[in-house]
């Protein structure tokens, strides 16, 4: 297993390196590499102005990544729409996973 997990991490930290090196921070705030996979990486982006603006620079993106880490970039970039956090009452934003919810939301969908 650690054979599989070790190289997706490298790719993945190497490819969180250069995405944060290529956006502006008011992109890069809105934005989340969620993975890789069958050679596209697929990038949760939280908003709808943001995911517009990213859709105009996608194949310069990924021209860029080309560049920055020809090893292991992918051949083709997928903006979702989707968060990857939680805003608190207090506005602070909790990141999460796919099976982890706040309680809540358990509680809603429970009872």
């Amino acid at each position: 297993m650690r054979r599989e997990v070790a190289p997706r991490q490298k790719k993945m930290s190497l490819l969180g390196q250069a995405w944060q090196e290529l956006l502006p921070a008011e992109l890069l705030e809105h934005t989340c590499l969620e993975n890789v996979h069958h050679g596209t990486l697929r990038v949760l982006v939280d908003d709808a102005p943001s995911l517009f603006e990213l859709s105009q620079i996608k194949k310069e993106l990924l021209n860029q990544l080309r560049d920055l880490c020809p090893n292991v970039a992918p051949a083709r970039i997928r903006f979702v729409r989707g968060r990857w956090y939680y805003t608190s009452e207090e506005g602070a934003q909790i990141p999460h996973f796919k099976s982890v919810k706040p309680k809540e939301d358990q509680n809603k969908i429970d009872g």
